[in-house]
């Protein structure tokens, strides 16, 4: 018989075998390769390949989704709040509260090739941020009870409240918005509880982090950028010029943040020193420009320098913040190159409004819809904020450059002497959006972790005395146009920060650079920071000047010495440009200053001592001419009160874009026909030809009226007081009416009598 069979079994056995060994090496690659996903929804967070002990990478993946899907579910859990805590076995814990969402070992950190620390702050960010996307889906209208309206109106309710708390602070002023950051500490989790960051109050606080970027790039007077600082005489250094002393005093500012993050980083208080060094560089443009108003100092070249000085710092930062946060995101890669398509789109959109701008039927449109129920100028600026912050979000860059670049086109678009829709869009952002932006800030605000962190209650006055000495220091170039006293009070302004710091922080919160215990930290800083700098810029600087205002004229034609002659008779200092010395001598003899200088000069104008100050009246017989000075004034002398006589209507367009304001002979007329008719006596009084009575307006510089109901004050002779303008917004008075610093108000009397109560009133 033969024995095929059994030499087959033993190749069917030898193959089994084999196969066998196969599977069980398999099986043995996949269990040492095996994967873990960390998931928050659908988005896979990360990957885990390192087990524990006896728990493998998908069983560790499957506990921490659990517990990520209970977290969601927590109404109260405030994800923005992760930490990071080291467990007794060494490894770092992610944690919120005291509930441990994912143990970060040295096996993850060898199977990532990396380090813990590096390792447990990616993760924790990464969490963070997807946590933060879809939380809210979770809390939405699905909620057992419908959407709870109570947060927002206990919300809305301390907004009303804290502008009235903080202003009985008389004598040490209060900013309205560390008032709201204040209640917000107060109702929040740090102390009473009563508000927690839900998905709605998420929605409104962010759309005012936005909106308020918004107004800081309306602010933006791109005039600024090109003006001097002002006065007569040769011209200086460029780093005594405004826009150098900026750059300069910013430069400087940012090498003193970065070697005092440094410092910080060597002694083991930060792990990260970039965005530390951008945190102490920011400035609040929101609290310098008030001050500066209140002092009267808008118009000095000091208070230019200084408005520059933050002008600059804040979209400095601004931009180097975002360009940080998208490396630090994403890397040195290709979509960091994507973050230029915003600046791509504001100058596509800057160029395309500006061809639009010239449609006369375009312009007509515009200007029928504003009113009424259309509003179309703010709703098209409400889209314009929108396009910018979800382009943005597309990109990958950060919504404040967005939503700031959206304000600086809105203001290069709209006339600076046309603030209704400026005052409009303030009262909309001011009135509800922002208010919850800084009050959530409170109510985020961890003051346990502060006070429970050692190296929190180190770091606090660390930041403290950094954020004045990386201001003060450089400040010190501000003595090149000011004395002593001036240049301290400079420093001590440019000091005070809070919304942009207060962004920095959140950004860095987002990215895991900065941990809870350190944001409460530079929050407290913001906090005392814009409380102590105004007060002590109040009383070191000087208040302005209260010389009468100037008025440089620009042209001795048959208009000019018309015009020469009746700015006299209201009692105001008149200058006369005219290089024709037949005309400059029939000036001479209505008694005013008369310089025999080309105006359409950088020689004349300086000779005539031109500066922000002064308001330019260009006259001449020649548009083109005209439109020159003003171009001219504006550029090289800062100066913004401009007017020119464009004799063509269809050149008020240009007179417009160089920032002075066109005046018509032929719609002039119209326009005075119009009001014979309407309204003649007014008419009467505003013209002179009522010669009994003057019509005038007046600033307040007297610090004794500060404060003081209009019936408490006596004027002389029979003045009354026809209307009195506060910033952008213009009042009706009545006698309970408080003045305030910068109030102008519009007199009338006689002639005698208005000359007294100016003076008086600008003592």
């Amino acid at each position: 018989m033969r024995r095929r069979p059994t030499v087959g079994r033993r190749r069917v056995g030898r193959w089994l075998g084999g196969a066998l060994a196969l599977a069980l090496i398999a099986v043995a690659a996949g269990a040492a390769g095996e994967v873990g996903e960390v998931r928050i929804g659908e988005q896979i967070v990360f990957r885990l390949r390192a087990s524990v002990g006896s728990i493998s990478a998908t069983e560790r993946a499957a506990i921490v989704n659990g517990r990520l899907e209970r977290l969601l579910r927590d109404p109260g859990a405030d994800v923005s709040r992760l930490s990071l805590v080291e467990q007794a076995d060494g490894s770092l814990g992610v944690v919120l509260g005291s509930q441990l969402l994912i143990a970060v070992t040295e096996s993850d950190a060898a199977a990532e090739d990396t380090e813990l620390d590096s390792l447990a702050s990616r993760w924790r960010r990464q969490l963070r941020g997807a946590l933060t996307d879809l939380k809210p889906l979770y809390q939405a209208p699905a909620e057992e009870h419908g959407i709870q309206f109570y947060p927002l109106l206990i919300v809305s309710g301390l907004a009303f409240l804290v502008p009235l708390i903080t202003s009985r602070f008389r004598r040490v002023q209060v900013p309205t918005v560390v008032g709201e950051v204040l209640v917000g500490i107060l109702v929040g989790g740090s102390v009473l509880g009563w508000v927690h960051y839900d998905s709605w109050l998420q929605f409104l606080a962010e759309f005012g982090f936005a909106y308020l970027m918004f107004l800081s790039g309306l602010e933006v007077d791109f005039g600024l950028l090109t003006a001097p600082a002002g006065g007569s005489g040769p011209r200086r250094a460029w780093s005594a010029e405004p826009l150098g002393l900026a750059i300069i005093t910013f430069i400087l500012t940012v090498i003193l943040g970065i070697g005092f993050s440094f410092w910080l980083v060597s002694v083991g208080l930060l792990k990260t020193p970039w965005m530390m060094a951008l945190v102490l560089s920011t400035t609040s443009l929101g609290v310098v420009v008030p001050t500066l108003r209140e002092r009267g100092l808008t118009r000095s070249s000091f208070g230019q320098a200084l408005l520059l000085a933050a002008l600059v710092a804040d979209f400095a930062t601004m931009i180097l913040i975002t360009l940080l946060a998208a490396a630090l995101s994403k890397g040195l890669t290709f979509d960091l190159l994507l973050g230029l398509t915003v600046f791509a789109v504001f100058f596509l959109l800057l160029r395309v409004g500006q061809v639009l701008a010239r449609r006369r039927l375009l312009a007509r449109l515009f200007s029928e819809l504003q009113q009424a129920t259309a509003q179309i100028q703010v709703r098209g600026a409400f889209a314009l904020i929108l396009v910018f912050v979800a382009l943005s979000q597309q990109v990958g860059t950060e919504m404040i450059l967005g939503a700031f670049l959206a304000g600086a086109l809105v203001s290069l678009f709209s006339s600076r002497e046309n603030t209704e829709l400026h005052s409009k869009l303030e009262a909309i952002g001011y009135g509800f959006f922002i208010p919850i932006f800084f009050i959530m800030v409170g109510v985020r605000f961890d003051l346990g972790a502060l006070l429970r962190s050692r190296q929190a209650m180190l770091l606090a006055p660390l930041l403290l005395v950094a954020a004045f000495g990386v201001k003060l220091l450089p400040g010190l170039l501000f003595r090149q146009m000011s004395g002593w006293r001036q240049t301290l009070a400079a420093g001590m302004l440019l000091s005070a920060r809070m919304s942009l710091i207060i962004a920095a922080a959140e950004i860095g919160l987002r990215l895991g650079l900065l941990d809870d215990t350190l944001n409460a930290a530079i929050i407290l800083v913001a906090i005392i920071t814009c409380t102590a700098a105004p007060v002590l810029f109040n009383r070191w600087a000087p208040r302005a000047e209260t010389t009468r205002e100037r008025v440089l004229l620009v042209g001795a034609g048959e208009q000019g010495l018309l015009l020469a002659e009746r700015l006299r008779q209201q009692d105001r200092e008149v200058c006369i440009l005219e290089r024709d010395p037949a005309a400059a001598r029939r000036a001479r003899r209505l008694g005013v200053t008369v310089h025999e200088v080309d105006g359409a000069t950088p020689a004349g104008l300086r000779e005539a001592g031109a500066d922000a100050r002064t308001v330019l009246i260009a006259v001449t017989s020649d548009d083109a001419a005209n439109l020159a000075v003003c171009r001219l004034a504006r550029a090289e002398f800062g100066v913004t009160r401009l007017i020119g006589l464009a004799g063509a209507p269809e050149r008020e367009a240009e007179f417009r874009e160089a920032g002075a304001q066109p005046v018509t002979p032929a719609l002039s007329a119209v326009a005075m026909l119009d009001a014979l008719v309407t309204a003649p006596t007014a008419l009467s009084l505003f013209t002179g030809v009522a010669d009994d009575k003057q019509v005038q307006e007046v600033d307040l510089f007297n610090s004794a009226l500060y404060d003081r109901r209009l019936r408490e004050i006596e004027l002389p002779g029979d003045v009354l007081v026809l209307s009195l303008r506060r910033g952008e917004e213009v009042l009706v008075p009545h006698g309970n009416t408080r003045l305030q610093p910068g109030d102008r108000l519009t007199l009338i009397g006689s002639h005698e009598a208005v000359r007294d109560a100016g003076e008086y009133l600008r003592r």
